[in-house]
């Protein structure tokens, strides 16, 4: 779950010409869990680099001698480094803007809120 789906759940429908409450405690709430599952997967990606540089390194010394298994080695490294460093652009992201909206939902009225929400949804 994203900051996006959350933004959709908690965006109201317009009624009648008229919006639905917007229960900013709950959205807060629920961009919190979005904010500790974006930070947790953030720490498992670290872990995945560290774990990964160290095999790395281990082969560089160990196949020091063979050109063919080093190439293999750091190409292989490097593209798991980048699509890694990428998903992990994308979580600080989204944590982020879970906390940015959080901030919005202590510090603004519902109309100001919505407003910011509405505003900020395509960008999500």
């Amino acid at each position: 779950m994203g900051v996006g789906t959350v933004l959709d759940r908690y965006l109201p429908e317009t009624v009648a010409g008229e919006h639905a409450k917007l229960d900013g405690n709950a959205l807060r709430a629920e961009l919190e869990t979005v904010r500790l599952s974006s930070a947790a997967d953030f720490k498992v990606c670290v872990r995945m680099l560290i774990v990964i540089f160290t095999i790395a390194c281990a082969m560089l010394v160990w196949y020091r001698g063979d050109a063919a298994v080093l190439s293999i080695v750091t190409g292989t490294g490097g593209v798991t480094v980048m699509g890694t460093v990428g998903y992990m652009v994308k979580l600080w992201r989204e944590k982020y803007t879970a906390d940015l909206i959080g901030v919005l939902c202590l510090n603004a009225d519902e109309k100001q809120l919505l407003k910011l929400l509405k505003l900020l949804r395509p960008k999500v």
